[in-house]
C-alpha cells in the first residue's frame, strides 16, 4: 500500500468525514436546498439579519454625515445583542400567545445563564462583547435568496444590502422612531420584560404571523427569483421543486426530513425510471449514496474496533477476529436477513438470497442501532445493506442516477465482479480496495494540508497498526429537516410529535403559487 501525504484533492476540507465519502451526497442535497444548513432552520433570522445590518448602516451614515465606516467589532456587538433578544423574545412568546418554541434558536447554551437571570428578575443587561453565530449561520441562505450580497471588492463594504434585503427591512419597519428593542440592539442597555412584552413579537422566531408584510416579503424571497441570471433562476427552480415535493409529501401524514426522504426513496426504486420526476430522482439518489456511504463507514468502524483490540494485523487477521467472536446475530440483523453464524463462508450469491429483496429499502435506516452492533455483526449488516442498495437501484443507475465513479460505484463493482466468492472474501475486497484506501488517502491528504491527524490505523508493509482512536459510523444529517422547519415558521406546515404536516396555508400555496 503506497500513499503520498497530499494525494488527491487540493481543496482544504476538515470535518469528521474520515473516509471522504460524504462530500458527494452532501453536494447533491446542497443543489436543491438553496444554502440552507442543518443549523439554519428558523425563517425569521433570514429577515432579521439584513434588517439589523441595514439599521446599522443607517445609524452609522447619520453619525458620520452620509458616509459609512464598517466597524467589525461594533457590528459583532450588535449581532450579539440581537442574538439574545431573539432568544429571549422566542422563549417568552407564550405570554403573548405564541408557542414559545426555542428549537433551532442560536445561543441557547451561550446565553443560558443570562436567560435564567432574565426569567427570574424580569430584566438583564444585554451583552457588551462581540460574539454571536447569527451572521456565519445565516449569511449563505440570505445570499442565496438575494437578501445579502457578500461578493465585495477590497475597498467596499464587506456586506451589501441588495434591493430584496432592503424590501425586507422596509417590511419590518414602520417609518416611525425606532422601538425600544431596536435601540437596545443597536446601542446596548438593559432588556426588560415590559419592553419584550410590547415588541417581542417583532423578534421572536415564532412571531412572523404578527407582521404580515414581513411574512409576505419573506415568502416572496423563497419562491420568486431575485434576478434573471441563469444561475439564479436555475437554483430557484430546484429549490421551489423541493418545496413543492416536500409539501406534497406532508399532505397525508406527518413527516420528518428523514421519513420524507425514506418514503420517496422506496417509492422511486419501485417506480419505472421514466416515471420519476427530477426532484424525486435527485432526493432518491442522495439517499442511495447516503446509505451506501454509511455502510462503508460501518465497515471502517468494525475494522478499526477489532484492529484496536489486537493492536496490529492484516485485513485477514481482522476478518478472522470477526468470525471467531460472532456466535450469533442480533435481532436487528436477523430481522433483515435469515442468517446462520457460518454465513462468512457462504457464497455471496447465497448471502443475497438470505434477505428480503426490500430489506433496508422500505423504511428509514436504523443508523444509530446499526452503529452499536458488535463488530462482526456490524460488518455483516453493512454488507447486507450495501447488497440491498446495489440490487434495488440497478434500473435507475445510469438512467436517473449518474455514475460519478465515486466510492459507492467502487463498492458496487466489487459486489458484481465477485458475486461467486465467499462472504469473507468479498468483505476483504471491500476493505482492501474501497474502505482502507479511502480512509488512508483522505486522512493523509488532510494531514498534508495541515489539519489534525484522523488516522485510525497506518500501514507498515502489509500490516496495519492501530492508532487507538475510536471510530464511529457517521450518518449524514439531512438539511431537509431545516426546510420543513422553515416552512412551518412561514405557516405552510404544522408541527407535531411525528414531524410536520401540510397546513391549510400550505395547501393554498401549492394551489396558487407553486404550480409546476
Amino acid at each position: 500500500m503506497e500513499y503520498f501525504w497530499n494525494t488527491g484533492e487540493d481543496k482544504l476540507s476538515g470535518g469528521l468525514d474520515i473516509l471522504g465519502v460524504r462530500q458527494l451526497d452532501r453536494a447533491i442535497e446542497g443543489d436543491w436546498i438553496a444554502g440552507i444548513t442543518t443549523i439554519s432552520p428558523r425563517a425569521r433570522y433570514l429577515s432579521l439579519l439584513p434588517w439589523v445590518l441595514t439599521e446599522y448602516y443607517q445609524s452609522d451614515r447619520a453619525q458620520h454625515k452620509g458616509g459609512i465606516i464598517w466597524d467589525a467589532e461594533h457590528v459583532h456587538q450588535i449581532l450579539h445583542r440581537l442574538e439574545f433578544v431573539i432568544l429571549a423574545a422566542s422563549d417568552a412568546g407564550s405570554h403573548w400567545g405564541e408557542t414559545g418554541d426555542t428549537r433551532g434558536i442560536l445561543g441557547s447554551d451561550r446565553h443560558s445563564g443570562r436567560l435564567t437571570e432574565f426569567r427570574e428578575r424580569g430584566s438583564v443587561p444585554l451583552p457588551k462583547t462581540p460574539g454571536a453565530e447569527v451572521y456565519n449561520t445565516y449569511v449563505m441562505p440570505c445570499r442565496a435568496f438575494g437578501l445579502l450580497d457578500v461578493s465585495y471588492a477590497a475597498d467596499e463594504l464587506p456586506v451589501r444590502i441588495p434591493p430584496r434585503g432592503q424590501q425586507l427591512h422596509d417590511a419590518r419597519s414602520t417609518g416611525e422612531t425606532p422601538g425600544i428593542l431596536t435601540q437596545l440592539v443597536l446601542g446596548g442597555g438593559r432588556l426588560t420584560f415590559e419592553a419584550l412584552q410590547e415588541e417581542g413579537h417583532h423578534f421572536s422566531v415564532n412571531g412572523l404571523a404578527s407582521t404580515p408584510k414581513e411574512l409576505e416579503s419573506l415568502i416572496t424571497s423563497f419562491i420568486e427569483p431575485y434576478s434573471t441570471d441563469t444561475s439564479v433562476t436555475e437554483e430557484y427552480e430546484r429549490f421551489v421543486d423541493t418545496l413543492r415535493w416536500a409539501l406534497l409529501g406532508t399532505s397525508e401524514n406527518s413527516m420528518t426530513g428523514d421519513t420524507l426522504i425514506a418514503s420517496n426513496f422506496s417509492a422511486v426504486l419501485a417506480t419505472s425510471p421514466s416515471d420519476v420526476s427530477n426532484v424525486e430522482a435527485k432526493w432518491a439518489e442522495y439517499e442511495l449514496r447516503r446509505r451506501a456511504h454509511f455502510s462503508l463507514e460501518l465497515l471502517l468502524s468494525a475494522f478499526s474496533e477489532a484492529l484496536q483490540e489486537i493492536g496490529s494485523g492484516t485485513v485477514e487477521d481482522v476478518i478472522n477476529r470477526w468470525m471467531a467472536t460472532t456466535d450469533q446475530f442480533p435481532t436487528l440483523v436477523t430481522n433483515a436477513m435469515d442468517l446462520e453464524t457460518n454465513v462468512w463462508t457462504d457464497s455471496f450469491e447465497a448471502f443475497r438470497q438470505q434477505k428480503s429483496k426490500h430489506a433496508f429499502i422500505e423504511s428509514s435506516l436504523a443508523a444509530s442501532a446499526g452503529s452499536n452492533l458488535p463488530y462482526g455483526a456490524r460488518a455483516i449488516y453493512a454488507l447486507g445493506l450495501l447488497a440491498a442498495l446495489e440490487e434495488n437501484s440497478r434500473d435507475h443507475r445510469g438512467k436517473r442516477f449518474p455514475d460519478h465513479d465515486h466510492y459507492m460505484e467502487k463498492a458496487f463493482l466489487q459486489l458484481t465482479e465477485n458475486a461467486h466468492t465467499e462472504v469473507c472474501e468479498i468483505i476483504r475486497k471491500l476493505l482492501d480496495r474501497v474502505v482502507i484506501e479511502a480512509h488512508l488517502a483522505t486522512s493523509l491528504r488532510k494531514m498534508g494540508q495541515g489539519l489534525k491527524c484522523t488516522l485510525r490505523f497506518f500501514p507498515d508493509g502489509t500490516v496495519l497498526r492501530s492508532t487507538g482512536i475510536p471510530t464511529g459510523a457517521g450518518w449524514s444529517q439531512t438539511r431537509l429537516g431545516s426546510i420543513l422547519r422553515l416552512l412551518s415558521d412561514l405557516g405552510f406546515c404544522e408541527s407535531d410529535v411525528d414531524g410536520f404536516r401540510l397546513s391549510s396555508h400550505g395547501k393554498l400555496l401549492l394551489k396558487n403559487r407553486l404550480q409546476p
